[in-house]
């Protein structure tokens, strides 16, 4: 289980980095790529912010998340942060509570309407680990996502990559058809529904990666929409049947957001053939890896010390 746990969030470091890369240099091969320092975005940067916030206490509260992804963004405000950065600058400089200056951000600029982006799910891996098997997984997920993300797509997006995580800590190996059509079931969004209804489509009709990529949208590297980042993810983790590499390469392949959508399908593919299961030449390069092996570490030594403690997990 350590070893899913490294793969998880290396594989999401990794593809977070690896895609930003490519994103702003579309012609560059990944093997001239894996020669670079390999430095990630908001993506690793907030996942991590998320992952110390369960270490202090896993019994998450808006304000403890929410302290953590000011430290985050206050520490390295370069690190591409999108438009969720605007909830925590006005908590910090107007003395607001997280939820009131998510609101009146939403409604500046999304009309009350909830930001559906894919920033919450980019970051979700590290609560999607610890709460696998917990019965505290919903609300930790409702806090981590709705903190700056109020809507139902954006939940969807958190709860669906959670229970691929859970699956593949769990060694679930389901048919692909069967695997989507659980998934559509469980969406409480009708947007997400869609989207994951058309990635079946393809899986059933065979047609390639750039097929699913134009029928969910991504069109251009502004698309950051939960609802086509997460299914063409989720696509490219099931076509390569947990293969890294293979994963790594369909999801290169977007013309979306090409970070967020390498970051949570690699950080699929880790959780389910861990970090033994990634090639060690891709990450040696990449920024930090010491700090996200050892925060990992940390992580799965206070979810062990927690089944220990008598919860009822396996």
């Amino acid at each position: 289980m350590l070893d899913s746990y490294l793969g998880a969030m290396v594989g999401l470091a990794l593809g977070d980095a690896i895609g930003e890369l490519k994103q702003h240099n579309e012609s560059l091969p990944l093997d001239a790529i894996l020669k670079r320092k390999l430095a990630y975005t908001d993506d690793t940067a907030l996942a991590l912010g998320l992952l110390k916030a369960i270490l202090v206490d896993d019994n998450l509260t808006y304000q403890l998340v929410g302290d953590h992804f000011l430290e985050a963004i206050n520490a390295e405000p370069d690190r591409g942060y999108g438009g969720e950065q605007l909830v925590y600058y006005l908590a910090e400089q107007q003395g607001l509570d997280y939820l009131t200056a998510r609101d009146k951000v939403d409604q500046a600029f999304n009309h009350g309407a909830g930001s559906s982006g894919d920033g919450a799910v980019m970051r979700i891996t590290p609560l999607a680990l610890y709460y696998a098997h917990d019965d505290r997984l919903d609300n930790s997920l409702r806090i981590a996502c709705s903190i700056d993300h109020n809507s139902l797509a954006a939940y969807d997006s958190c709860a669906l990559a959670c229970k691929v995580v859970k699956d593949a800590l769990d060694g679930l190996d389901l048919p692909k058809e069967a695997y989507l059509q659980g998934l559509i079931v469980s969406c409480a969004s009708q947007e997400m529904a869609l989207s994951l209804e058309r990635v079946l489509e393809v899986a059933r009709d065979g047609l390639d990666c750039r097929s699913v990529d134009r029928l969910l949208g991504n069109v251009n590297r502004s698309v950051v929409a939960s609802t086509s980042a997460f299914p063409y993810a989720l696509f490219c983790y099931l076509m390569a049947d947990g293969d890294f590499e293979k994963c790594l390469g369909l999801c290169l392949e977007t013309q979306g957001d090409c970070d967020t959508i390498a970051a949570i399908g690699c950080s699929f593919c880790g959780a389910r053939r861990g970090l033994s299961g990634i090639p060690s030449s891709y990450y040696a390069g990449l920024e930090n890896l010491s700090s996200l092996l050892e925060g990992s570490k940390a992580l799965y030594l206070k979810r062990t010390l927690a089944c220990q403690a008598g919860m009822d997990l396996p």
